[in-house]
């Protein structure tokens, strides 16, 4: 499991984030591309987000909450009047979170 490495490097974590996307959307895996919208290129809904989060902690190696991610979009994006949440940053999360 890539949680269980503690060398996790930026493309493991980004291939982690890309699998788990696809399995939530329904997507294929091959056609998600890094600065792709989760929203408006993806279609996810709110409650896809949630079920991303929660199985990030497979590719991190830890526990996150819907709070910690909710908090730390909301820091990374504050004078940001619409944010754009992108597999790169659903993957700079994972790199700063991973154990």
């Amino acid at each position: 499991m890539p949680g269980d490495s503690p060398s996790l490097n930026r493309k493991d974590l980004e291939d982690g984030v890309r699998r788990i996307i696809a399995d939530v959307l329904f997507v294929p895996e091959a056609s998600i591309e890094s600065d792709h919208s989760l929203f408006q290129d993806l279609g996810a809904e709110s409650i896809d987000v949630l079920d991303l989060v929660f199985r990030l902690e497979d590719v991190i190696g830890r526990r996150v909450t819907a709070r910690d991610f909710d908090a730390w979009v909301r820091a990374r994006f504050e004078n940001v009047e619409h944010p754009r949440l992108t597999v790169a940053v659903v993957t700079d999360f994972a790199e700063e979170h991973a154990d």
